[in-house]
């Protein structure tokens, strides 16, 4: 990775870009997967769309890896070719451990924009999420941790989009035609800060080519004026699986936390619109976190396997809302 200096905040990110291989040269061990086919630019009144949502659900749970072994697996997804920058910084006495993905189709057309979520082992990435004091933001307020895991990483995001927007005598790749933003868990709530920050008169170059945020098992980000001024700036599509308790979170008790956009929930068949949505914030952590803890000791005892919380953690795993994304195509 090549270090970057970001000029005002002297934070250091680590960027890095790769270039996936044709998919001739890559080898599936198991199934292969369903692959997007046909993948298009859309224009600006573009509707929900499951190939998307697909898309971004295999790169939200990919984005725990790193530009490689993402770019290698994006292949099998109907991705050959496809440029993947890579954005990284560690700051643990700030608790900030930030990760972010720049995708880029082969032409260059179609970008998609990702933030990494909470990593299970990293005992930081955990302070992080409950650093759940609110922020002060163009309009509103958002999550202090989250907001704090974008900032570093900001500069050189836009410069990844801004370079998008050139076409180089030395590159194959057209001008950026389509963006879409996505992550899991605390990746979801950063792309949606993230989007938020686009749209704001600083980035109106960008702001015709966003196509919607994708986000999966996403906690709230902000508070009620945040929702309500950027749910009318862009398309949220928040898809919640089964009992995962994060979509459920930060309770009420430590701020006026508040949900935006389309819910999505998980059905047999794929993704269900829910309209007015299902998944309500909690009124204490503790509810959740007793609910949470009790679901994961019943689905590893055989005669507690029937049993049922409302909350889960084995339901916040990538896997089920890939598994889910990838239904929806039928």
């Amino acid at each position: 990775m090549e270090p970057l200096t970001l000029p005002g905040n002297g934070a250091v990110v680590n960027v890095r870009t790769f270039k996936a291989p044709p998919q001739k040269r890559s080898r599936c061990f198991g199934t292969t997967p369903p692959r997007i086919e046909q993948l298009k630019t859309v224009g600006p009144n573009a509707e929900y769309d499951p190939k998307i949502a697909y898309l971004t659900s295999v790169i939200s749970g990919w984005a725990y890896s790193d530009a490689d072994t993402m770019g290698r697996q994006l292949t099998f997804y109907g991705l050959p070719e496809c440029t993947v920058r890579e954005f990284q910084v560690v700051n643990r006495a700030m608790l900030i451990i930030a990760g972010a993905y720049f995708v880029r189709s082969a032409d260059g057309r179609i970008g998609v924009l990702a933030f990494r979520g909470t990593v299970p082992n990293d005992f930081m990435n955990w302070l992080t999420d409950a650093n759940t004091s609110l922020h002060n933001f163009h309009y509103g307020k958002v999550h202090t941790g989250f907001f704090q895991n974008v900032q570093p990483l900001w500069s050189g995001i836009v410069e990844a989009l801004e370079d998008s927007l050139k076409k180089t005598s030395d590159s194959q790749q057209e001008p950026l035609e389509n963006l879409y933003i996505t992550g899991h868990s605390l990746g979801a709530a950063m792309a949606v800060i993230a989007a938020a920050r686009l749209f704001t008169n600083e980035y109106q170059t960008f702001q015709p080519l966003v196509r919607g945020v994708y986000t999966f098992g996403q906690p709230a980000a902000g508070d009620r004026e945040f929702g309500e001024h950027y749910g009318s700036s862009f398309k949220l599509y928040r898809h919640v699986y089964r009992g995962d308790v994060v979509p459920h979170l930060p309770p009420l008790s430590v701020g006026p936390y508040c949900h935006f956009g389309q819910e999505f929930l998980a059905a047999d068949t794929g993704w269900q619109n829910k309209n007015p949505p299902l998944a309500k914030l909690v009124g204490l952590a503790g509810v959740a976190s007793v609910s949470a803890a009790f679901d994961f000791l019943s689905r590893r005892l055989l005669f507690l396997r029937r049993l049922r919380l409302p909350y889960s953690m084995d339901d916040h795993g990538p896997e089920g809302y890939i598994q889910t994304s990838r239904l929806s195509l039928d």
